[in-house]
């Protein structure tokens, strides 16, 4: 407020989960009819995934949240290890991923998969690791940065399918938006929308934080 010269009472606050959840509504075509929502990134105001629903009147209702979803924050490591920028080059990561082979990539997989699992509509470690940079770092020795990218998106896609299916069959509703950082994810969007159980699904244009203050409006609206 000193710094635009404005009164403070035109400043407000809406929380970082929230605005993502109003923007992917907001953004989408859905109206007249309960829509899931769905927030998963890597942080922010304390947690890094949310499940919400709005009715058919738009009013938006959370239902689960949690700071136990380590996706994005493993991804952002694991770009880091592949000598890029985290935080920035993570779509690189993606874009890397299909130029590796299952049959090389197997055992970086079979690392992943030994660490974050899906628990309902929760996450928990099966193993977890001492830290995000070096314990991977090791357990990666000999595997070619291909085969690393391919096995981390594969492992991405199969936690989110599963818990999206999870919610789903939790709150039976089949139409979805998501947002936060995971959802610029295309390819793992792109599964998501091809599961069975999903009827329709609307991801905003730029799902990321930048889209947080447009999201921030709706709230505020409200």
């Amino acid at each position: 407020a000193d710094f635009l010269g404005i009164p403070q009472d035109r400043v407000h606050r809406t929380e970082h989960h929230t605005s993502h959840a109003y923007y992917s509504y907001y953004a989408s075509p859905f109206r007249n009819e309960p829509v899931l929502a769905l927030t998963i990134d890597a942080f922010g105001d304390g947690l890094n995934s949310t499940i919400g629903i709005f009715d058919e009147t738009g009013k938006y209702e959370r239902k689960f949240a949690t700071n136990s979803c380590y996706i994005a924050r493993i991804y952002r490591y694991m770009t880091l290890l592949l000598g890029m920028k985290p935080n920035e080059h993570e779509f690189k990561v993606m874009g890397l991923a299909p130029y590796g082979k299952e049959k090389y990539a197997r055992a970086a997989l079979d690392v992943f998969r030994s660490t974050l699992v899906v628990d309902g509509l929760d996450f928990k470690w099966s193993t977890e690791p001492s830290d995000n940079y070096y314990w991977f770092r090791e357990k990666f020795e000999g595997i070619r940065f291909d085969s690393i990218a391919w096995a981390l998106q594969t492992w991405v896609e199969e936690l989110l399918a599963q818990w999206v299916k999870n919610a789903i069959k939790e709150f039976g509703v089949h139409k979805l938006v998501l947002a936060g950082g995971v959802a610029m994810n295309i390819k793992a969007m792109g599964t998501i929308a091809a599961l069975d159980e999903v009827k329709d699904i609307f991801i905003g244009g730029s799902a990321s934080d930048e889209s947080l203050a447009i999201g921030s409006t709706f709230v505020l609206n409200e």
